[in-house]
């Protein structure tokens, strides 16, 4: 069993200990990332708080990378709201360090954006939240057809939860790759109630 009151300890202890402004920064990143990393995962959460969880991962991977990572996150207040799938930003964003780092000039640049936008669908138009990540570099496919492991993991999450509603797609606009995934708000918010009821 993780003792985790253990790890938090040490990391506290490092902080006090530490003089350099830098290294205490990153450790208080760590911390905060491991502390949302451990939290209680549900079925699915409002996409704000996987938002507010990212900021210390972004830090940590600034930490790492320094000047050679550029990364911005903008989101709707609307879109904070929607349930999505837990982990599905930090999945996407691996995904974009993983890849862009590998084939963009530096510094990789990497742009989140959430909103809540009008699609077509069967049904006429609906809203639905979008979310895209997109870096500088090239599409890498692991083998024809196929894409990296978190997308895999991800996409077989949002098949899962919502059948055809939800979509992942993926598409390269030289200098960058675009990854967006798609969940209409009605249907979140269906499936949120549903997971709800039966916890």
């Amino acid at each position: 069993m993780l003792d985790k009151h253990l790890i938090f300890s040490v990391l506290s202890s490092i902080v006090a200990k530490e003089e350099n402004a830098e290294a205490q920064e990153m450790t208080l990143n760590l911390a905060d990332f491991l502390r949302f990393s451990f939290e209680e995962e549900r079925m699915l959460e409002p996409l704000g708080r996987e938002l507010d969880g990212i900021e210390s991962y972004i830090a940590l991977q600034h930490s790492h990378h320094g000047d050679n990572l550029l990364c911005t996150v903008r989101s709707s207040e609307e879109s904070r709201l929607v349930p999505a799938v837990p982990m599905m930003l930090r999945l996407l964003l691996q995904n974009a360090f993983k890849y862009g780092l590998r084939t963009s000039e530096l510094p990789l640049r990497v742009e989140v954006n959430a909103g809540v936008q009008k699609i077509s669908g069967l049904n006429g138009e609906t809203d639905a939240l979008v979310v895209s990540v997109s870096n500088t570099g090239r599409w890498i496919e692991t083998s024809p057809g196929k894409v990296g492991a978190g997308l895999s993991v991800l996409r077989e999450s949002l098949l899962s939860l919502f059948g055809d509603d939800a979509t992942l797609e993926s598409r390269e606009e030289p200098p960058w790759v675009h990854v967006v995934v798609s969940i209409p708000v009605d249907v979140a918010n269906r499936k949120y109630e549903t997971v709800r009821s039966i916890r």
